[in-house]
């Protein structure tokens, strides 16, 4: 990673596989100036996106190690996770909110300065496309998690995990199919998802695996679990065995 600047105390870098996509916008544009403006319009985008979570994380003490950007987008990490629902509702939907405000100020600005239409009209169409992608119900995007934090919030974390989890293999499967009749990138998007979405039930294994040991102070969701649970969720609900990260399959007793 390539450390570019700080932005309110918060690191922003950039992957080499940026490259890649400034190449690729380079050679459909065929120009390599065309792609690396197009690159600098959309990760700016990007970056604007991830510092709504960022910022709104910060308000509620959450700490923000860093952003990165890369060839799939950007990443504000945070090095813990929220402490409840609402929370994590708020931190995600932040993002969406900030690529629909960008999007709609570039729609007003090409009725003011049609001149600047070639450039608004992409912050428009980007920042509007990046609000509606991120917002379907797939774990680890942001409409995953306020679907995780809604369904959390009256089932528990593990329950609402799991169903959130669940909606997002039936996204990552519509844009695998979509992506089978003239998208590749739909079927990339498509393994990310899924891929990273049984990360998420990882974490709820964990979770569930330190609550049954004894040993909640050293999980990161524990405070998550307790503010979401109506009710003491770690029971019937819970998975019959946890896939350790060596692989290794722990079943757990009732």
């Amino acid at each position: 990673m390539l450390r570019l600047f700080s932005v309110r105390g918060i690191p922003v870098a950039a992957h080499w596989s940026l490259l890649v996509a400034v190449a690729l916008f380079g050679w459909r544009a065929g120009s390599l100036a065309v792609g690396v403006v197009v690159a600098v319009l959309l990760f700016s985008s990007v970056l604007l996106h991830e510092l709504g979570h960022a910022l709104v994380a910060r308000r509620f003490q959450l700490a923000i190690s860093g952003i990165d950007l890369h060839l799939f987008g950007g990443t504000a990490k945070m090095a813990e996770p929220p402490r409840s629902p609402r929370e994590e509702m708020l931190v995600a939907i932040a993002g969406p909110v900030v690529s629909l405000a960008l999007g709609l100020a570039a729609l007003v600005g090409l009725q003011v300065a049609p001149s600047l239409s070639p450039i608004l009209s992409f912050v428009a169409s980007a920042n509007l496309m990046l609000f509606a992608f991120n917002l379907l119900p797939a774990l680890p995007m942001d409409g995953g998690r306020v679907l995780r934090a809604l369904l959390a919030s009256r089932l528990g974390f593990v329950s609402g995990t799991r169903k959130a989890v669940n909606v997002g293999v039936v996204v990552a499967v519509g844009l695998g199919i979509g992506g089978a009749f003239g998208d590749p990138w739909l079927i990339v998007m498509a393994f990310v998802i899924w891929s990273l979405g049984r990360a998420e039930l990882m974490q709820v294994q964990r979770s569930v695996l330190l609550e049954r040991m004894g040993l909640s102070v050293a999980d990161p969701w524990a405070r998550y679990r307790r503010n979401a649970r109506p009710v003491d969720d770690v029971g019937a609900r819970e998975p019959d065995a946890v896939l350790l990260p060596d692989g290794r399959r722990i079943v757990l007793e009732r």
